[in-house]
């Protein structure tokens, strides 16, 4: 599919309905709970490490500096079990917007779209996500950018079991 079709989708999802579980704040960050079907989504978002200010960031999310928090992990969680998308995915996804996300159920994928932003360094992301083959890949487009760039092809999502 072409980059503007993706827009195009992202557009879809954003405009969509959600119905939205629980969020909170913990001692490790905070959370944010959307529901599609029987999909639970979970996105945690924490302060950036220290140990991670050593070099300089390479992620999304700002220009220049370090962004303040991180989304640190998305699971997903459905009838056959639990998955958690690799690292790489979404901790370099920098100043997250994790109370406004799209979700929805587009044929077998589950897509999910953000938009996050420090202001300069404001890009959108869209996850989509094979919970059959427990596979999920992401674009990003930069707010100053006209097309999508695909970050991750289809990569294994860890299950962690029912």
């Amino acid at each position: 599919m072409k980059p503007k079709l993706y827009l195009a989708s992202l557009a879809a999802i954003t405009t969509l309905s959600l119905a939205e579980g629980c969020s909170s704040t913990t001692s490790g960050g905070k959370f944010k709970d959307y529901f599609v079907g029987n999909v639970k989504i979970r996105f945690h978002e924490t302060e950036l490490p220290e140990e991670r200010k050593h070099d300089p960031w390479k992620g999304y999310g700002l220009d220049g500096g370090f962004p303040q928090t991180i989304v640190s992990d998305l699971k997903i969680t459905n009838n056959s079990g639990s998955y958690s998308l690799p690292a790489d995915m979404v901790e370099d996804l920098g100043n997250p917007n994790i109370g406004h996300v799209g979700v929805r159920q587009n044929g077998k994928l589950l897509e999910l779209s953000m938009t996050n932003s420090d202001g300069a360094g404001g890009h959108h992301v869209l996850f989509q996500i094979d919970l059959v083959k427990a596979l999920a890949r992401r674009f990003v487009r930069m707010v100053i950018e006209d097309d999508f760039t695909k970050t991750h092809d289809w990569m294994a999502i860890r299950k962690h079991g029912k």
